[in-house]
């Protein structure tokens, strides 16, 4: 036993890819509900009581588990680990574009929260694009 390694037995790893699967479907649910009901019957926007940094962590959260998902997928021991693998994205890609559109859906309510979320995240990835060694130039001139 590792006296200074995680105490979490990541010994399966399809299991912590269904945990991931599992707590981001979660976070779907809390923050996008087809539909919930407040007092007096009107309509609770989840999406609308979050705050700009909590956004901002969502965002790299996602981004987060996606790219360490696409980086470990070739890794995958077996076809049921890559087959979690494959939903574990879909379901990165399902959370943040559902998220955008209801931000997008919500207008000048959220204009800053749907900046933080898309804009800026979009913007830092381009700079690291552009930036990469490759970069676009490599790529645009095949």
């Amino acid at each position: 036993h590792d006296p200074y390694g995680d105490d979490m037995d990541y010994s399966d790893g399809a299991e912590r890819i269904v945990d991931k699967i599992e707590a981001l479907n979660d976070l779907r649910d809390l923050l996008l509900p087809p539909g919930a009901a407040g007092a007096g019957g009107t309509l609770v926007e989840p999406m609308s009581t979050v705050g700009t940094v909590l956004i901002k962590e969502l965002s790299s959260t996602v981004i987060k588990v996606h790219s360490d998902a696409v980086m470990d997928m070739p890794s995958a021991s077996d076809t049921k680990e890559r087959e979690n693998y494959k939903v574990l994205l879909d379901t990165c890609c399902s959370l943040s574009s559902g998220i955008a559109l209801r931000l997008e859906e919500l207008g000048d309510l959220s204009s800053s929260h749907w900046s933080v979320f898309v804009l800026d995240t979009v913007r830092e990835m381009a700079s690291v694009l552009t930036n990469a060694p490759q970069g676009m130039k490599g790529r645009s001139s095949t």
